[in-house]
């Protein structure tokens, strides 16, 4: 399956989720997180990268002067460093895929910082991390990963081998997106890119569809 396969696919699974029902099974307890692979690489060729600061150079002019890129990437470091700390709540998804998944939202207090959703398929999974700044997305990170084969071949017990994984990230500034880098690592800041506003609409309703789902 080539990149443009699966980024349709990608898309195509955002805007399914707005007709998907979360479970109402809910837990709240305080985790430990490693720090998050927030900027993985697009290929199986590659191990998912631990630091936000290799990402590729990105945009650099604001009306302010600042480059909002490298403000965001400090807001999720900090972020990252600072999960020991959070509120964990986690709910059980129904519906949103062939073998379930899984949703957790993080909390410094009732503010929230980050969610992290995986849904889980017989020939893959999907992971997703969101990550806020005063109640606002800044950043999302989305990864579909493909097997090797299908899990119902694998042994009791055996974990299935991903084959490959294509990730993409967005950057959001004022509840806008100003970066999309996609699956093939291409910094796009151009808004009138044909899929530009499409993905940018997608990951705003998901973040919507989140927080609905953590309520």
């Amino acid at each position: 399956m080539n990149t443009s396969t699966l980024l349709c696919f990608s898309l195509s699974s955002v805007l399914l989720l707005s007709s998907c029902s979360f479970s109402t099974m809910t837990t709240e307890v305080t985790e430990s997180l490693p720090p998050s692979g927030i900027v993985p690489s697009n290929t199986n060729a590659h191990t998912i990268q631990t630091s936000i600061a290799t990402s590729p150079e990105s945009i650099t002019s604001t009306k302010s002067g600042i480059d909002p890129i490298t403000a965001i990437r400090a807001k999720v470091t900090t972020i990252v460093e600072q999960a020991p700390q959070y509120i964990v709540k986690e709910k059980e998804l129904m519906g949103e895929s062939t073998e379930g998944g899984v949703i957790k939202g993080f909390y410094s207090g009732s503010e929230l910082k980050k969610v992290t959703a995986i849904l889980y398929g017989e020939m893959g999974k999907r992971i997703y991390e969101y990550y806020y700044d005063d109640g606002v997305l800044i950043f999302a990170y989305d990864e579909t990963q493909q097997y090797d084969g299908h899990i119902f071949e694998l042994a009791p017990g055996e974990a299935p081998t991903v084959a490959s994984k294509i990730g993409q990230r967005f950057y959001f500034d004022g509840g806008e997106m100003v970066q999309w880098i996609n699956g093939d690592a291409e910094i796009i800041t151009d808004t009138t890119h044909r899929d530009y506003a499409s993905w940018a609409l997608a990951v705003k309703e998901l973040d919507a569809r989140w927080r609905e789902a953590l309520q």
